[in-house]
């Protein structure tokens, strides 16, 4: 299978070099007697703040959350953007100037604009980056719009989020829209003939939590499911739902051969274990954006995962031509904090993180939202590129178009790759989806 003619896989014809080509090494001895003179003379009135500045770090303030039912997946975003700002440094920094990555805890909107206030006005950071919730990244990305400060987004997926017109927004990673056509093209693809069925004739439930991340992809998926021809059922729940007993029953009356649901941790993991308790048993079972981690594994079980599919961002264990290195980033993360990675969506910070340093050095060094957005929009960097097997190249609203998901599947207690077929490891399948 191939991805749209706009993200189909680039061939290189040389071996990629370092994480932006020849980076400038560190100032030597001499360079910092030259920035201590140089300091002498701007207190004497002589050196603009622009030259001084050549010395000091970026600040990047991360937006994360760092308590509650986000925590864990919080804390390994954070964990990676600081390996990526590690990697970065040990290769020179950005032009000469290192990254230092400061954290802001969230776990929502008000929190968000909290902690951007306070990484601008008490931190000083040059950008802010984040996060995993699309609430909390409305909220952070307009208050650094306050500040006249670069919001760059290498997580958050609801679709409005490049819609706005924010002039100080850019997102790297995935949009809700490429989850959801990930996640359709794949049961069109590949689900239905393991099913037994043409598209035209499944029957389509498609469950998701209310806010506008998991709202905006359950309408792309219902839009291209009856495009296909397929039978679509629509539900909503609150992320906050104790609960989803009538949600499920619901669903289990309908009967659907798929039942696909878009959500945060806490309610999809409420979601399975209802199912089950429910006797539940669709022909195949989607996840979109999580249910891949240990978290899911610990609440519902291996027996019961096997088959289960996840839409999700690009793993550690994809074929190497089509992420580079992803497997060198976890190893890198492990000896580093001496525990695996938690989730695919650390990874995709880590890429997050590698591209915007990208993106400053192509704005020569500027880390003004103007002059950082202009160069990235300039940048045309091909699929297969990064870790994710993401390229870049920003449409005029400022998303990613070469950023992608990737189907995987739970069996015996591990989650594989199993599309597209240039992403899957040599010697993996796809394997039966129902439940036991």
């Amino acid at each position: 299978m191939k991805f749209p003619a706009a993200i189909q896989r680039a061939t290189f014809s040389t071996p990629r070099e370092g994480w932006l080509g020849s980076v400038p090494r560190s100032a030597s001895l001499l360079g910092k007697h030259i920035i201590r003179y140089t300091a002498a003379l701007a207190i004497m009135g002589g050196v603009s703040a622009a030259v001084l500045a050549q010395g000091n770090p970026i600040k990047i303030g991360v937006v994360t959350p760092n308590a509650g039912g986000m925590a864990i997946i919080g804390d390994d975003l954070a964990r990676n953007y600081e390996l990526a700002a590690d990697q970065i440094n040990a290769k020179g920094g950005i032009r000469g100037r290192k990254i230092q990555v400061i954290r802001g805890d969230a776990t929502n909107a008000q929190e968000a604009i909290a902690a951007v206030e306070k990484l601008v006005g008490r931190d000083k950071v040059d950008v802010v980056a984040g996060t995993i919730a699309s609430f909390m990244s409305i909220a952070a990305s307009e208050a650094a719009l306050n500040y006249n400060v670069l919001y760059w987004e290498t997580n958050s997926l609801a679709k409005n989020l490049t819609e706005r017109g924010l002039p100080n927004f850019v997102r790297v990673g995935p949009s809700s829209d490429h989850f959801a056509q990930v996640a359709v093209q794949g049961t069109l693809d590949v689900l239905a003939k393991k099913i037994g069925k043409a598209p035209k004739d499944l029957k389509v439930w498609v469950e998701h939590e209310d806010s506008n991340y998991g709202t905006s992809i359950a309408e792309e998926q219902k839009k291209l499911f009856e495009k296909a021809g397929a039978t679509v059922m629509t539900s909503g729940h609150s992320l906050k739902a104790i609960d989803l007993t009538d949600s499920v029953l619901r669903a289990k009356k309908f009967a659907p051969d798929v039942y696909i649901t878009a959500g945060y941790v806490v309610d999809t993991n409420l979601l399975l274990r209802t199912a089950r308790e429910q006797t539940f048993k669709p022909s195949a079972i989607i996840l979109v954006g999580v249910g891949d981690t240990n978290e899911t594994l610990s609440a519902l079980g291996a027996d019961y995962l096997n088959g289960v599919i996840v839409s999700s961002y690009p793993r550690a264990q994809v074929n190497p031509k089509f992420g580079p290195g992803a497997m060198d980033v976890a190893k890198a993360y492990e000896a580093k904090f001496k525990v695996p990675p938690v989730a695919t969506s650390g990874t995709n910070g880590y890429v997050g993180m590698m591209m915007l340093a990208r993106a400053i050095d192509a704005a020569g060094g500027s880390t003004a939202y103007k002059d950082v957005i202009a160069a990235a929009k300039k940048l045309d960097v091909p699929v297969g590129t990064y870790e994710t097997g993401y390229g870049i190249k920003l449409d005029d609203n400022g998303q990613n178009t070469r950023a992608m998901p990737i189907l995987s599947q739970w069996q015996d207690g591990k989650v594989v790759v199993v599309y597209p077929t240039d992403a899957m490891l040599s010697g993996t399948e796809l394997r039966p989806l129902g439940r036991k």
